[in-house]
Formats: structure tokens, sequence, C-alpha cells
């Protein structure tokens, strides 16, 4: 059954870790946007960052770090030392078997994520060696954008060549409402991504939270 990992990026960070506690039983994983305005016009780092993480550790929540940043590498390291759990980086930024070997090594859950004009045929090489894949339905960068359709036959196609013959999770990232979130589960997302839908301006973000989740059970 897919499930709803939701994405902090929207929450109130002057309650971050308050909302955390309160997702805990209620979600599976959260996951966290770190970017770096290099590689994304965006930068995260003062409020996501491997000291974010490591306040983190007693925390029962899987964490889930999406990494849009050039220098993967480095910031894979990082992030894995100070405890999480799960880290994708992005395919365009080059050096993939390196970055899947690194967080192999650290015994850290390796995910790629692609940007909508990549083809999931681009990553083909890797699917054996990878936990996750995340496809984006939205520029990387912001939340609050648009749902993508282009992404949902990515899924099928990572369903059929990734997820059956190698048991890999395949995540979709962006844009993820109720109004598309079936139509994301039934091409094969295994998680779903969900920011604004969930830390919207209602401040029932647990609700939001059991709707999504209600729309994909």
């Amino acid at each position: 059954m897919a499930e709803i990992s939701p994405s902090i990026l929207s929450a109130d960070y002057l309650k971050i870790f308050e909302i955390i506690r309160g997702l805990e039983g209620k979600a599976n994983s959260i996951h966290i946007d770190v970017m770096d305005n290099i590689f994304v016009p965006n930068d995260t780092f003062d409020r996501f960052n491997p000291e974010f993480i490591s306040k983190l550790r007693e925390s029962k929540i899987t964490k889930n770090v999406h990494l849009m940043v050039q220098d993967h590498l480095k910031w894979c390291e990082e992030f894995a030392k100070a405890g999480a759990d799960e880290i994708a980086f992005h395919f365009e930024t080059g050096k993939t078997a390196e970055g899947i070997k690194l967080l192999k090594d650290h015994g850290v859950h390796a995910g790629v994520a692609i940007k909508p004009a990549t083809p999931p045929e681009a990553i083909e090489n890797f699917l054996d060696e990878l936990d996750f894949v995340v496809v984006m339905s939205v520029e990387p960068g912001f939340a609050g954008q648009s749902f993508m359709p282009g992404a949902l036959p990515k899924l099928r196609w990572l369903k059929h060549n990734f997820a059956e013959p190698f048991g890999g999770k395949v995540w979709i990232d962006g844009g993820v409402r109720k109004d598309n979130a079936r139509q994301c589960a039934e091409a094969g997302a295994d998680v779903l991504v969900a920011a604004s839908a969930i830390f919207n301006s209602n401040a029932d973000f647990l609700g939001n939270l059991k709707e999504l989740q209600a729309e994909i059970s």
C-alpha cells in the first residue's frame, strides 16, 4: 500500500520539533529538503542541515533527506553521519555510482532523484543498486508548485523496471494533492511526498495527512 511522507519544508519551523513528534506513529517518514542555492535557486541550510538531523536521532520516524545540492558527495557523507536513514541525491549532479557506494558504506538507504526533464531510462544502469528513486513532478526548489502529469508515465516505467524486479521503492515529489494522489499511487508510487497539501493555512496538519492517506488507501 502506498504511503504519504510529509515534507516539512512547508511546516512552521518555530514548531518543527513539536510537529515531528506529532507525526510519529501517523506517518512512516518525514521528507527533509536540503537546498544549496546552486543546484536550485533556494537555500535551506539555515534550517535543514546535519545539525538538525542529529537532533532527531531519538525520533522513531524515518528521516528521508532529499539533497538538491551540487556537491552531493560531501553532503551525503555529512547527513549520513548525522543520522539520516534515507538519502537521495540528484542524478543530474553526476558521480552517481560514487554517491550510491558512499551511502551504502554508511548503512544508509540510497536513492536517486530525477528532475522532470530526465527520463527514468537515464538511471537504468543503477536500478539494481538503489533502494528508492524519487520522481520530481515539479521543478525542484520550491513548495506549492503545480503537479506535472508527465511524471505519471515515469512512475509506471519504474514500477515495472525497478520496483517489480529489484524491490525498490518509487517516490513522487512535487504538487501532490488530494486531486492527484490516487493517480500517483495507481501509476506505481509507493511513497508520495506532500508539503503544502499538509502544512497549509489549515492548522490541522494531521487531519490533512489523514485525508491524503484516505485518498490512496
